[in-house]
């Protein structure tokens, strides 16, 4: 009986050991194409999804070197409830922050690419399953920054030139990559 005991002491800390150094000397992704699951948080910290956040696919996809980290990203162009507002883009003057550097995204209104919505969000027209055309946003970041985006600690702004027609600030979070 003492030698089961004994055995399966060892087991648990062997599995518990190998799960510490499995997590601490967790593999930094290899260069390549990734995707991931985005989502843009309210600026105060909360944790919880913005009220725009609807408007985005929460698909995104990451472009990882050596040095960099590509961020493209949609957001539904036009939005269905306001097809008549934002002619010039859905939002504009967008800006990531990372460690008090702005990185400016770059927009493609004319591509259109269509995406998949899965969240539904009435005050905008959008319903889940909806595949709408994009506005396709671009921001080359630098490639440490993989563990502020899945922290949600990567400030952003930009001008939500439908309904609101200001400056918003948010929290961009990717996971899943």
């Amino acid at each position: 009986m003492r030698l089961k005991k004994m055995t399966a002491g060892a087991v648990a800390a062997a599995m518990i050991a190998a799960m510490m150094c499995g997590t601490a000397f967790a593999a930094e992704p290899a260069d390549g194409d990734y995707t991931g699951e985005i989502h843009f948080l309210n600026a105060n910290g909360s944790g919880n999804n913005s009220m725009c956040d609807p408007i985005f696919c929460h698909e995104a996809e990451v472009t990882l070197t050596d040095d960099a980290a590509e961020l493209t990203f949609y957001v539904a162009y036009p939005i269905p409830a306001f097809a008549d507002q934002g002619t010039d883009g859905t939002v504009k003057d967008v800006v990531l922050t990372v460690d008090g550097t702005e990185y400016a995204a770059e927009s493609d209104i004319t591509t259109k690419l269509e995406k998949e919505f899965d969240t539904d969000a009435a005050l905008f027209g959008i319903s889940a399953g909806d595949v709408l055309p994009t506005q396709v946003l671009t921001v080359e970041l630098p490639r440490d920054v993989l563990d502020d985006l899945e922290a949600g600690t990567v400030s952003a702004s930009a001008y939500v030139n439908v309904v609101m027609n200001s400056t918003q600030n948010f929290f961009v979070q990717v996971t899943d990559l």
